[in-house]
């Protein structure tokens, strides 16, 4: 059976991935977030976890060999003024570790991971189109939209037979 973890699972890209995954048949969901999420299925399990404790990160994620997916929808923004953390060297660390800090327990410990998935909500997309100096696409989409396409990645998640490469059992910290 097919085991996701859904990373960052109480944010708009993470609860999209939640629902799409919690309706899917024969997939074991875990949802990992500080809080729990809105939606959150009593077949689901919710494990609160703050992704920078390291420590705690390790324990739990490397106890879960039976993991195949990950679909990673955390960020951690810089409050106050979110598109300039994005080039903040100290917030890129922070995020950084924050992944490190699931995914190198998980390929040390679930031998049969097969895909992850990094999901983007629009934030990101709004700072690509910043930096291109062309006006941001995204400005009028709807919540409704947005579910949409974050479903459309999931189900592209869910459907990939791609396999984990072997030798590639930590994270570089190159961008």
């Amino acid at each position: 059976m097919p085991e996701i973890l859904i990373i960052g699972a109480s944010g708009l890209a993470g609860s999209a991935a939640l629902k799409h995954f919690a309706a899917k048949p024969g997939w074991k969901v875990t949802a990992v977030s500080r809080r729990r999420p809105l939606f959150c299925p009593d077949h689901v399990e919710h494990i609160p976890l703050d992704l920078l404790d390291g420590e705690k990160c390790a324990e739990i994620f490397a106890a879960m060999p039976g993991v195949t997916h990950i679909a990673y929808c955390a960020v951690n923004e810089q409050q106050g003024n979110m598109i300039a953390g994005w080039r903040d060297p100290e917030q890129y660390a922070r995020n950084m570790a924050m992944l490190r800090n699931v995914v190198d327990p998980i390929l040390s410990t679930a031998h049969g991971f097969r895909h992850i998935g990094l999901v983007h909500g629009f934030k990101a997309m709004a700072r690509i189109s910043s930096s291109a100096r062309r006006p941001c696409p995204t400005r009028n989409h709807s919540r409704a939209s947005i579910k949409k396409i974050s479903i459309t990645n999931m189900r592209t998640i869910s459907g990939r037979s791609s396999r984990a490469r072997p030798g590639r059992g930590r994270l570089s910290g190159r961008a």
